[in-house]
């Protein structure tokens, strides 16, 4: 599976399919100082309860999301990010550099199941988020 951006700022986007499906999302909070980035997984679908009137609650259409991660991102230092109910690593621990590109390096990193992804840049945007390992090296 491929994930594209929505966005140019990787911090403050969704991840969806190519058919649009929004998969993950992610939102940063810190303009001065470290970047707080939640990162979350939408819920696959519910059950939705029709309201006394017979409807749909508006509230029930939105999609529900759960945390699976986060970044604390520092300009000057390492950033570190945590996954799931993991421990804190260093980014530069977690994501190792491999190969060259027109755009740069990629990233690799080992998933929770042990299966190594890759982070693949483009001329737009990346084709998928470090943190969520849906592009299977």
């Amino acid at each position: 599976m491929h994930l594209y951006l929505t966005s140019n700022s990787p911090w403050d986007t969704t991840y969806c399919t190519e058919s649009g499906q929004v998969i993950y999302k992610a939102e940063s909070r810190g303009l001065l100082g470290p970047r707080h980035i939640t990162i979350s997984k939408v819920q696959p679908a519910r059950t939705i309860e029709l309201d006394a009137d017979g409807k749909v609650p508006e509230e029930a259409l939105k999609d529900a999301f759960v945390e699976i991660g986060k970044v604390e991102w520092h300009a000057i230092w390492s950033a570190k990010i945590r996954v799931g109910d993991g421990e804190e690593v260093s980014v530069k621990d977690f994501f190792r550099k491999k190969g060259w590109g027109l755009y740069g390096r990629g990233r690799v990193f080992t998933g929770p199941e042990g299966k190594e992804y890759v982070w693949k840049m483009d001329s737009i945007k990346p084709k998928a988020s470090p943190l969520l390992g849906l592009l299977q090296h």
